[in-house]
């Protein structure tokens, strides 16, 4: 079918309008150089001169003619563009977020007082980071505070009770002894473990105070004077004397139970060790220790610290409670 343009006395009588065309398969009308009909789809101008062929330019293959009416046209290469800002933005906050978890980790370890990167290599890796930033890593400066002589208080309801004493501490000096109860010290009522931390936080290192506690049911007073912390601030084991030789005597699962028919409590023993000093001075499973090396035995911790604490070799006396009646048992220490 011919194509048959706009004449120039159309053009003329129609000034704004541009050249036009009709589509040789839906007759719609389109511009002049349009290569698709916009109404059916029809391509125009099929032939060879709408494409151009490909050319090697090594000279290792001749060129191919083009021998089919349809290939694939090749689309053309984009111009490459430089990096935009928004993309260098990003790059800055991904390195924004590496840098925010070992501050987060630095948080949470000053928050946790250092417990979450004490151990090593974590802890090393918090002194880098700290260095590199500039924050001061020096831990806080220990404040001493007045001591009362005891590994730990227990809340009972009665007030708070001593675990253990710690050697050559005010509370042994005045005899005190793991289980005592404290219900009342310097004239404040003691209701719990919490009141005495309180308590001695602010009471002056030196000052004389009195103690009113129980012991096996019993009302008793004391007289002692605070010590400093410092003096007493190392290791638990160094703390309990539990240092160089220690005694061994052969028992274990061990727990603290009232004795039957009296105001006491006591340590039972759930195991003796075969052939272990215990067994051979004829210590038994269920016997309950109520005194040991001349030392009340109230708590586990008591009965713990004082076999340690005892030389090996030591021939001591344990009291104790078998079958409703009170027995005294000798026993040669073993060494630990």
């Amino acid at each position: 079918m011919e194509i048959k343009p706009q004449t120039s006395a159309d053009a003329s009588a129609r000034p704004y309008s541009l050249e036009t065309v009709s589509c040789p398969n839906c007759q719609a009308a389109l511009v002049r150089g349009m290569r698709f009909c916009r109404t059916c789809g029809y391509r125009l101008g099929e032939g060879l001169a709408e494409y151009t062929e490909t050319r090697r330019f090594d000279g290792a293959m001749p060129p191919v003619p083009v021998s089919a009416p349809y290939t694939v046209p090749q689309m053309a290469a984009q111009p490459t563009t430089t990096l935009a800002p928004n993309c260098r933005r990003s790059r800055r906050g991904r390195r924004m977020n590496w840098l925010m978890w070992p501050l987060l980790a630095i948080i949470i370890s000053s928050a946790s007082g250092g417990a979450v990167l004490r151990n090593r290599p974590l802890g090393r890796l918090r002194e880098s980071i700290s260095r590199m930033l500039g924050l001061n890593n020096s831990p806080a400066p220990f404040v001493a505070r007045s001591f009362f002589g005891t590994k730990g208080f227990t809340t009972v309801d009665q007030g708070a009770m001593i675990d253990a004493v710690v050697p050559n501490s005010p509370a042994e000096h005045v005899g005190l002894i793991g289980g005592d109860i404290v219900t009342r010290f310097d004239g404040h009522d003691v209701t719990g473990s919490g009141d005495m931390t309180r308590l001695l936080r602010t009471t002056p290192i030196g000052k004389a105070v009195e103690v009113i506690y129980l012991r096996d049911g019993e009302v008793k007073v004391v007289t002692l004077s605070t010590a400093s912390s410092a003096t007493f601030n190392a290791d638990t084991d160094i703390l309990m004397g539990l240092t160089g030789e220690q005694g061994f005597l052969g028992v274990d699962n061990y727990e603290r139970v009232p004795v039957p028919g009296t105001n006491l409590y006591g340590v039972r023993l759930g195991q003796v060790l075969s052939n272990r000093p215990a067994d051979i001075g004829g210590l038994r499973k269920g016997d309950i220790i109520i005194e040991f090396n001349g030392t009340p035995i109230r708590t586990t911790d008591e009965f713990e610290a004082r076999i340690h604490r005892a030389q090996p070799g030591d021939l001591i006396k344990a009291v104790v409670m078998r079958d409703g009646t009170q027995q005294e048992i000798n026993v040669k220490m073993g060494r630990r």
